[in-house]
């Protein structure tokens, strides 16, 4: 049992943060008839892991096709590194499930960290085919963790009362255009021809991936004394 952040720091340690779409409200509905909903999808996932001082992420965009990796260093620059395009989405998907493999092998060390991670772990299960993450992977709550330290249970809170990097407020306002149908969005679920003929539906999904990105960031630090804040 890990009783201390001391045996927490010596996790290899996993950042996963999910955007997903449904037609399904979660607040109303809970999270079994979400994710059920025929048109569930995760439209963006961001990985990262800790390498010194920075932070190494990958962003998977599984509606625009693209793979992009990401440098977040101590002075809080989020930089691009590379990005590659793929015509096959499933190639994207596939790449997803083999970064987030190692969770499960018993001969890794590799710990999955999220906020509230019951939803990224029943996502892993609905829509890439992992069997029963939620009692095969190793994984931190950071919601827990944040409320061991006398945090908040939300990432919005926690992220300012014990981090330096702050969940970007901005996500309120981007969510209602990419996460449930309403007339922001035509009643229709993201799709790249959409994105790419709107030039400020293109800037807003950059800054959605961003607050993905930014989200993998909170819960790396909330999982890591060297970040928490004395």
């Amino acid at each position: 049992m890990l009783k201390t952040y001391d045996q927490i720091l010596d996790l290899n340690r996993l950042g996963l943060d999910l955007e997903t779409w449904s037609t399904t409200g979660l607040p109303q509905h809970g999270l079994d008839r979400y994710m059920t909903d025929s048109e569930f999808d995760i439209l963006l996932a961001g990985v990262g892991s800790i390498n010194g001082t920075d932070i190494m992420l990958t962003m998977y965009d599984m509606v625009l096709g693209v793979m992009t990796n990401y440098r977040y260093d101590r002075f809080g620059n989020l930089t691009p590194t590379n990005a590659v395009k793929y015509e096959d989405p499933a190639f994207i998907r596939n790449a997803l499930i083999r970064a987030l493999q190692g969770v499960f092998d018993p001969d890794s060390d590799r710990f999955l960290v999220a906020h509230n991670a019951e939803f990224e772990l029943k996502a892993m299960e609905f829509r890439l085919g992992m069997r029963d993450p939620v009692s095969r992977a190793r994984y931190l709550d950071t919601a827990v963790l944040s409320r061991l330290e006398g945090g908040d249970s939300s990432l919005f809170l926690s992220s300012r009362q014990l981090t330096t990097q702050q969940k970007m407020e901005e996500g309120a306002e981007l969510m209602p255009y990419f996460a449930w149908p309403n007339h922001l969005n035509n009643f229709t679920k993201p799709s790249k021809e959409w994105i790419e003929s709107d030039p400020d539906i293109s800037s807003k999904w950059d800054l959605y991936i961003r607050y993905c990105l930014y989200d993998v960031i909170s819960s790396l630090e909330l999982s890591t004394p060297g970040y928490i804040q004395g």
